[in-house]
């Protein structure tokens, strides 16, 4: 796994571009695949140790406040609502619930991940409707039903398997003995997904986009730079709790396949689209980071 690992993004991105229609099938795999890596993650931690730590605070003052900054900023520049809505979503976006396997192996803090990837969550079904009630299509819909479509979305990825950790540690402590055993796996569950989400993502660009061209290239770009940045000013803030790895993975690694369903929900159709390429340029990034990691642990031996 070690010396393979960082070719996991472009042989999935080779594979998901000549398969692309077998990940649109194999989509519906993907959100067990998920559920799977987040329960082996939450058996491997004891989450009745787990607190808000003071790293926690600038994250969430970032993703609650920075997507509408960038979306003024943004229509501004560019005059157009729906490049606006892109860059938001990519920020509001929640932090993706597998994020927790890329930060490790890269040598983040696996508990520091692990509380944030629920803070991250819980925020997003409190901020975004709020968000939605006054940018995008459905302004006119009720706070709170808002709030429950999103929360309905999010909860089950997240909720379930933490409680079903919750139990198997207070009750069945074998049972989790043996599921934190596995974490391990997640690495394989996490390609897996990279390759489904990536072939999915190519499937929709090409059959279904028949947009302007050169606003596409735009949405490309600026998706680009949002993704990158994130992951930058993530380190930057981690530096200063010593763990910029985990800062930056949490910032800028998303689950893109909330945030796309929210985009066509709430937003214009290209504002999915920029979640499409955020989702294939989080994996440009950690790919790199992978292939960094391995060349520096090779030219030290």
């Amino acid at each position: 796994m070690q010396k393979y690992r960082s070719y996991v993004f472009p042989t999935a991105i080779i594979l998901g571009a000549l398969l692309h229609n077998l990940c649109n099938h194999l989509m519906v795999v993907v959100p067990y695949a998920i559920f799977s890596i987040l329960l082996l993650n939450f058996c491997a931690v004891k989450l009745r140790t787990l607190r808000i730590q003071p790293l926690d605070i600038p994250l969430i003052a970032f993703q609650t406040i920075v997507p509408l900054l960038l979306y003024a900023t943004i229509k501004h520049l560019t005059k157009s609502e729906e490049i606006a809505q892109g860059a938001m979503i990519c920020v509001l976006c929640p932090v993706a619930s597998s994020v927790v396997v890329v930060a490790v192996m890269l040598g983040a803090n696996r508990e520091t991940c692990t509380m944030y990837t629920v803070l991250g969550n819980l925020l997003t079904i409190i901020i975004a409707p709020i968000y939605f009630s006054f940018i995008g299509t459905n302004q006119a819909l009720p706070l709170g039903e808002s709030m429950w479509n999103v929360f309905s979305k999010i909860t089950p990825v997240i909720g379930f398997p933490l409680i079903i950790a919750l139990i198997c540690q207070q009750r069945i402590p074998k049972v989790n003995t043996f599921l934190a055993k596995g974490k391990n796996l997640t690495f394989y569950l996490w390609a897996f997904c990279i390759f489904a989400v990536l072939g999915n993502t190519f499937h929709k660009m090409i059959t279904q986009w028949n947009g302007d061209w050169n606003t596409l290239i735009i949405v490309i770009i600026v998706s680009a730079i949002i993704c990158f940045s994130q992951f930058i000013i993530g380190k930057l803030i981690g530096r200063r709790h010593s763990d910029p790895m985990a800062a930056g993975q949490l910032l800028g690694q998303k689950n893109t396949g909330i945030g796309i369903w929210m985009a066509n929900f709430y937003l214009s159709p290209l504002a999915a689209v920029a979640l499409a390429c955020y989702s294939v340029w989080q994996n440009v990034f950690n790919s790199l980071q992978m292939w960094l990691q391995d060349h520096k642990k090779q030219t030290n031996k």
